[in-house]
């Protein structure tokens, strides 16, 4: 009983364990559900397919020779454009930061397409790849990648310099068989690669194996044309020559976001795909739900949903983060950049009336007497004053009467005398000092 019990026990658990990796497992289940097909067109070799959101349309573009043949066509496959253009084409992609088409050639560089559409194009980068052959995409906020034998380079999409190299880290089958060692295509956050046996590889930013998605072709194991590989308008689009037709395949289960547009400081419209079927989802800001418009986002059938939201912090400039959660926890993200909206400093204004004076202030108290200055120097004497006029001469009075004559005084007289009579004397008493 007690080995019995121990079994069951045994059993009990690896059931359980297989519930939880069955759960886990769906929450992240990948595979590529054939949506959409369009005529080819008349190509001997096609490298890819482009969807231009600003008309609704489609560019095809072919290869190997110049000039090559180019399409427009509208969802449901009207041709509108059937035309060639002065390039031997390797690859066609859309960029929707700055909402134009670029093709890539074998040895001319980086060229975009003229629309509306004249039959020209304008080269943009110099030959900058890493191999002749190779397509390229954009990812990582519009910058450039390509792929070579399991080397994948990003660049600077406006200068064309080599940003970094990485090695995918788990290589996927015919990595080094042209034209699998040279394809490659993104939904702007993860890289896709086709393998020989139909399969698409999808790896992160940085060269990190997420998932295997099969590819569920209807006629044939493997395809024709796979130098078309091609990520565009939330699929995955490969040719068939055989057919003269393009599949388009939607990734279920494999959550991705696109965020148009992506940069500015008002509002964005979520683009969404791969979540679970009718699953409500919640849509955060660097970390905080916001509300969205819709009010309440489910996801349709093939687990896809579009909604609005408004920036949450309009004077915080530089990159965010926008995530998307459904019920089941599958999220996806994708960086708004706010732009900074300050315009330079404008010219001082005029210089405004003064206002009315204030009532005047108490006076304050006396301070303490300072210490006495040293006395200055002398000034210069003064001019003269001007002389003041001459007083009048006063009246003379009136002559009294004469009176009697009197008698001279003795004294008078005598006191002349004597003194004469001393001096004589004082000067015979020297006179006769003086003789020897």
């Amino acid at each position: 009983m007690k080995k019995l019990a121990v079994i069951i026990t045994i059993i009990l658990v690896c059931s359980l364990a297989m519930a939880v990796s069955v759960k886990a497992a769906n929450s992240y289940f990948t595979q590529a559900i054939q949506m959409h097909t369009l005529p080819l067109g008349v190509f001997s070799t096609t490298v890819g397919i482009t969807h231009n959101p600003n008309t609704n349309t489609y560019w095809s573009i072919g290869g190997g020779f110049s000039p090559t043949q180019i399409y427009e066509q509208d969802p449901n496959g009207t041709f509108l454009v059937s035309s060639t253009v002065p390039l031997d084409a390797r690859a066609i992609a859309y960029r929707a930061e700055d909402g134009v088409i670029y093709i890539r050639t074998y040895n001319g560089g980086l060229y975009n397409l003229t629309l509306p559409f004249d039959g020209t194009v304008t080269q943009v980068l110099p030959n900058i790849f890493q191999y002749m052959q190779c397509g390229f995409a954009f990812a990582n906020g519009g910058n450039i990648f390509d792929f070579y034998n399991g080397t994948v380079k990003e660049y600077n999409f406006t200068t064309g310099a080599e940003i970094r190299n990485f090695t995918l880290n788990t290589p996927f089958p015919s990595a080094h068989t042209y034209p699998y060692d040279s394809m490659i295509a993104s939904n702007g956050t993860d890289l896709y690669f086709l393998s020989a046996t139909d399969d698409i590889y999808v790896y992160d930013i940085d060269g990190n194996l997420k998932t295997i998605v099969s590819l569920d072709h209807a006629t044939l194991d493997t395809f024709e044309a796979p130098a078309s590989l091609s990520y565009t308008n939330e699929r995955i689009y490969v040719a068939d020559i055989s057919d003269s037709t393009w599949y388009g395949f939607r990734i279920m289960g494999f959550p991705a976001i696109t965020l148009t547009p992506n940069t500015g400081f008002a509002a964005t419209t979520i683009s969404a795909t791969g979540f679970a079927p009718n699953s409500i989802v919640t849509i955060d800001w660097d970390g905080t739900v916001i509300p969205t418009v819709p009010n309440t986002i489910v996801t349709d059938a093939y687990g896809d949903f579009t909604a609005i939201i408004s920036v949450l912090t309009p004077s915080s400039v530089g990159d965010h983060t926008v995530n998307a959660t459904d019920e089941t926890g599958n999220s996806a993200e994708a960086t708004f950049t706010i732009i900074d909206m300050t315009g330079p400093e404008g010219p001082a204004g005029a210089t405004g009336p003064a206002g009315p004076t204030g009532p005047t202030g108490a006076t304050g108290p006396a301070g303490a007497t300072g210490a006495t200055g040293a006395t200055g120097p002398a000034g210069p004497q003064g001019e003269q004053g001007e002389t003041g006029a001459t007083g009048a001469t006063g009246s003379t009075g009136a002559t009294g009467p004469e009176g009697p004559a009197g008698e001279v005084s003795l004294a008078y007289v005598a006191a002349p005398v004597a003194l004469g009579v001393v001096a004589i004397f004082l000067s015979l008493f020297a006179m006769f000092r003086k003789k020897p």
